[in-house]
């Protein structure tokens, strides 16, 4: 018999943290294919779905695909919730070399504490971090010019937008920030970076898998 209720299969995140659970409610948000930051976002979950079958065979001696009901789950600090995302059917377009279908997110709302120390991910964390960075530098370096053309100078861009250039940046740099003009500090979803902040780090620390994902959808909401 299936099992009735989705499955939680991978959790990105603080295990502390795991949600008891994942509704069975419909999408709270989708990304579509026109969205600008489709295509890296497939290039990062596709990545992310694919790499648990490594450990699944090397530790266990057995994989098998993603169900259906299967979820990997994000966790996002600065919206105080998780995303629940089924990667079957987007695995299963790209084996048959087709697009995938647009990502359908279910959010979760968090009840956990106000400890930001850095999620753990011991030996992998280089991957997560190679990951992180690469979907947000193509993201931004996509767009950059566009916003220059319709901004004109960085101090005069939208907010998010400078606070998406001081996560670029700190992607250079280790992960961690990296300002050099005092005036490009900037504000997201409460949390705030300033050149005071030089050093600190942002991947895995300030903003987890999830907070990246809402980060890309704020951007690609502002007009340019």
């Amino acid at each position: 018999m299936g099992r009735s209720e989705n499955h939680i299969r991978l959790l990105i995140g603080r295990m502390e943290d795991k949600p008891a659970h994942i509704p069975n409610t419909p999408a709270s948000f989708l990304v579509h294919y026109s969205d600008e930051y489709f295509y890296e976002l497939s290039a990062y979950l596709t990545s992310i779905a694919s790499f648990l079958h490594i450990p699944e065979f090397y530790k266990d001696r057995e994989v098998a695909g993603w169900r259906p009901d299967d979820c990997a789950v994000f966790q996002s600090r600065r919206a105080g919730k998780f995303i629940a995302w089924k990667p079957y059917e987007t695995l299963s377009q790209l084996a048959h070399n087709l697009n995938p279908p647009d990502f359908e997110f279910v959010e979760i709302d968090a009840s956990y504490s106000e400890d930001n120390s850095p999620a753990q991910f011991g030996a992998i964390s280089h991957l997560f971090d190679s990951y992180g960075r690469s979907l947000i530098t193509s993201y931004y370096q996509k767009q950059q010019y566009r916003l220059r053309e319709y901004y004109g100078p960085i101090a005069s861009w939208p907010e998010v937008w400078r606070f998406g250039k001081i996560v670029r940046d700190a992607m250079a740099h280790n992960g961690r920030v990296h300002i050099s003009d005092e005036r490009l500090g900037a504000t997201w979803r409460g949390l705030s970076y300033s050149i005071a902040d030089n050093g600190r780090e942002v991947l895995n620390g300030d903003l987890l898998t999830g907070d990246l994902i809402y980060l890309l959808r704020d951007l690609d909401n502002e007009p340019r």
